[in-house]
């Protein structure tokens, strides 16, 4: 199948899939990738549209590992209650809307004298789950349209086990095909980006998005940057972006063992700041969402107001045209952070101006708490180390 991506890059976890399903599936085949389907009430992502021979299909792909299970308007991972809602419901209510798009597009369009009129193709909403194959706590309502990826495979790829599964589609639909020269460029036309039906994928991160490809800061190693971000159901509310690259780190944090010992661990020191100091709450960026497949693009993001902004960004010039009682508040709010720690007998270790951020004329936050030291240890995700050892390879 040929794999035409219309946004930004294929997310991490779902690049084994789409290989599998470039690689097993018929090469006339088409599969979009990273779409935004235009909706008046905001986009719909979609993860994949396959453009098969009889039918298209609209496909959530799933990579998660264990136990699956239905649980109210939701399913479970491993007991854990996953964010986002029921996936079938949401791939049927994008089969749904994509349906009726296309139909409004093809009423328009202007058809081969080999294409019926009103002839509108099939949209199967589909469900992939993409490293297990465990069905058995899917509710039966719901299971005819999850699919473990081999199963997907063999399926499409057999005309009659497709017909039997998904059910059949119109015989006119046979003769000319899909993926043949009557049907495939009204197809790409619609869903193209440049019409006002699709747009390219902006990644989400939890209810995040990055506002811009480009980085306000980097790791020395490129372990990994950071971005500002929005929450565009909450006001755009502001966020600050860190995406990982433990690919950059020592081979060891390519397992998820290792990687634990450093995502989510800034989580883990905020929480006992806050433990021992409720004032750590104002005092520092909070967490507000994160990667929990722990996955080689560890991700996370953190709350900030939209008008406090890093040390290292705001123009010297900027800082100086404050007033002097300006300047001092400002300096007094960062060394009351620092006291703070230092009152419980713990450090920050990365102090600096890409950990410092300001807004005048009084407020003072830290971020990068990933080291800090408590009575000359080190916070690991699943302890204490001594200081000595605080240059951690992968930092």
């Amino acid at each position: 199948m040929k794999i035409i991506n219309k946004g930004r890059g294929i997310h991490q976890r779902e690049v084994a899939g789409i290989e599998r399903l470039k690689k097993e599936l018929p090469e006339t085949w088409i599969g979009f990738t990273n779409l935004e389907m235009a909706l008046p009430r905001g986009a719909r992502e979609i993860d994949l549209i396959i453009i098969a021979e009889d039918r298209l299909l609209v496909v959530d792909l799933k990579d998660w590992n264990g136990s699956i299970e239905s649980a109210g308007n939701g399913w479970r991972l491993n007991g854990r209650f996953m964010d986002g809602g029921n996936p079938v419901d949401k791939i049927c209510e994008n089969r749904r809307e994509l349906s009726i798009k296309l139909a409004s597009f093809l009423k328009q369009a202007r058809r081969p004298a080999s294409i019926p009129e009103n002839l509108v193709p099939k949209v199967e909403p589909c469900v992939v789950l993409t490293a297990t194959a465990d069905r058995k706590g899917i509710a039966e309502t719901e299971k005819d349209k999850v699919f473990p990826l081999d199963f997907f495979i063999s399926m499409l790829r057999n005309t009659p086990e497709r017909i039997k599964t998904l059910g059949g589609a119109a015989p006119a639909i046979f003769e000319t095909g899909l993926t043949g020269p009557h049907w495939l460029p009204l197809l790409q036309k619609f869903f193209s980006i440049d019409e006002s039906y699709f747009r390219a994928s902006s990644r989400t991160y939890g209810a995040y998005k990055a506002e811009s490809d480009n980085h306000s800061f980097s790791h020395s190693k490129n372990i990994f940057s950071e971005y500002d971000a929005s929450d565009p159901s909450s006001d755009n509310s502001m966020g600050l972006l860190r995406r990982w690259d433990f690919t950059n780190a020592d081979a060891r944090f390519m397992t998820e063992a290792g990687r634990m010992e450093i995502a989510g661990r800034e989580r883990k020191v905020i929480a006992w700041l806050g433990d021992h100091n409720a004032d750590f709450e104002s005092g520092v960026l909070q967490p507000r969402a994160y990667d929990d497949q722990s996955s080689v693009n560890y991700w996370e993001v953190f709350e900030r107001r939209r008008r406090l902004r890093r040390l290292s960004e705001i123009p010297i010039e900027q800082l100086m045209s404050e007033s002097r009682e300006t300047r001092l508040q400002l300096l007094r709010q960062v060394l009351l952070r620092v006291k703070q720690m230092h009152d419980i007998n713990a450090a920050h270790l990365d102090l600096g101006p890409h950990s410092v951020w300001l807004e005048a004329p009084s407020i003072a936050r830290l971020s990068h708490l990933m080291r800090v030291g408590r009575d000359s240890l080190i916070f690991r995700q699943n302890g204490l180390i001594p200081l000595s050892r605080k240059r951690n390879p992968a930092l």
